[in-house]
């Protein structure tokens, strides 16, 4: 959030690594490709509490909403020509999102992350 503190010194906060060209490599270390029906299931799983589906009362009620919600947010990027990644571990591509996500590897200085698309455009 704009004012804070940590901000003052460094405007790549909260990551943990500055998102340049020469620590591309470092990055890429924490973050593995999933298919495209694993980022949608992945976003849904990013909408529960502790992104753990399987202690949400109330999922099964939400489920197809929550999974149109993820499939409006995919549709901006074009099947077949979109990568996708996650930084929860090597086994990422054969994560089930919908059982409960037991780790990943920090991005950020913080203890808790929130999930974020991105989209780079270049012009």
């Amino acid at each position: 959030m704009a004012g804070e503190f940590e901000r003052l010194d460094d405007p790549y906060y909260p990551f943990a690594l500055r998102p340049d060209a020469a620590r591309t490599d470092a990055w890429k270390c924490h973050l593995d490709e999933i298919p495209r029906s694993s980022a949608k299931r992945f976003l849904v799983a990013l909408s529960t509490l502790w992104l753990n589906v399987e202690d949400t009362p109330d999922f099964e009620e939400r489920r197809g909403d929550l999974e149109r919600r993820a499939e409006v947010i995919l549709s901006r990027f074009p099947e077949g020509s979109s990568r996708f990644y996650a930084n929860t571990g090597s086994e990422s591509a054969r994560l089930d999102y919908y059982k409960r996500i037991s780790g990943c590897s920090p991005i950020s200085v913080h203890d808790t992350e929130v999930g974020m698309v991105w989209s780079f455009h270049a012009w």
